[in-house]
């Protein structure tokens, strides 16, 4: 109250007798920063993931073979996709594995960058399979190279389709 016995509202800004008398709470109350990793990290697997993992990397290898054995760019094109979706997939559990470590003395800021970096690194490669599919594509057109083994193709499209099926 002020001297006219108007009850005034207290300034927000400076804290009052209670809040001063507390500690600041902060990452140095918490936990000392050190240089150790934490060994209690949980890694990001289960039985369906593993499962669906395996299953994507054995249709990648067979989309791969079955594009170089027909000489088919549509397979060949399709097995960069699924190479490029796997590896992003992997490449993105990886970052969000590294990016929950605490942060160190040397590390400040945390491991968060690694996100950043992670997708960064999906981007280029979906960029650089993309320059050497057109190539392919380009180099096919200049030397008039259209023959493709139709058999082929069709039994690794099929396969691919149980698989994703499945």
């Amino acid at each position: 109250m002020n001297s006219r016995g108007i009850k005034l509202k207290r300034n927000i800004f400076q804290p009052n007798d209670a809040q001063a008398s507390k500690p600041e709470k902060g990452p140095t109350t918490k936990q000392p920063l050190t240089n150790k990793p934490n060994t209690k990290l949980q890694q990001p697997s289960n039985k369906k993931t593993q499962k669906i993992t395996e299953a994507e990397r054995w249709n990648v290898v067979s989309f791969i073979t079955g594009g170089y054995l027909s000489s088919s760019l549509a397979i060949a094109t399709d097995a960069a996709h699924l190479l490029t979706d796997f590896a992003s997939f992997m490449i993105s559990l990886i970052s969000l594995w590294i990016s929950a470590r605490p942060p160190t003395r040397k590390m400040s800021f945390g491991w968060y960058r690694a996100e950043v970096i992670g997708a960064l690194t999906s981007v280029l490669m979906i960029w650089v399979i993309t320059a050497i599919l057109v190539y392919m594509a380009i180099e096919r057109v200049i030397s008039k190279d259209f023959e493709i083994n139709a058999v082929i193709m069709l039994i690794t499209s099929a396969v691919g389709v149980l698989v994703n099926v499945v």
